[in-house]
């Protein structure tokens, strides 16, 4: 990774931290996965399943970014053995690792879901307010 994008990575990562920005953020997850379990109520889960996105909201809005797998499935809304695939799927892109039966975002991951509910705040706001950048 060139010097200059692994600067941007850490500052982003940090700047993600500050508690200001992380409770900014986190309510914008906490309504984001409430929007998603308000439709499961009308729409078929076809409609609405986007497991990796709510394994890494839920894990997010997890103290310490750290959940264990049974809330996790829960979150999915999909079977155990489907929601492990997302899992592993998301292990191998490097956006959360499995230590001692817990899920933990990784710096990575913790980027992609701030940088996520950025795109959000700014869609709704028209700017970007508070930015990682």
């Amino acid at each position: 990774m060139p010097q200059v994008r692994r600067i941007d990575f850490w500052a982003k990562a940090i700047a993600a931290r500050s508690p200001a920005m992380l409770e900014h953020l986190q309510g914008v997850a906490r309504a984001l996965v409430a929007a998603r379990r308000a439709m499961r109520t009308t729409l078929p889960p076809e409609f609405v399943n986007n497991p990796p996105m709510d394994l890494l909201y839920t894990v997010f809005l997890a103290d310490d970014h750290c959940a264990t797998l049974p809330p996790l499935i829960a979150a999915t809304g999909v079977s155990a053995p489907v929601a492990r695939r997302w899992i592993d799927l998301l292990v191998e892109r490097d956006l959360v690792y499995e230590s001692a039966g817990m899920i933990r975002l990784t710096d990575a991951g913790l980027i992609l879901v701030a940088e996520t509910c950025q795109a959000v705040i700014a869609s709704q706001t028209g700017v970007d307010e508070m930015s990682l950048n």
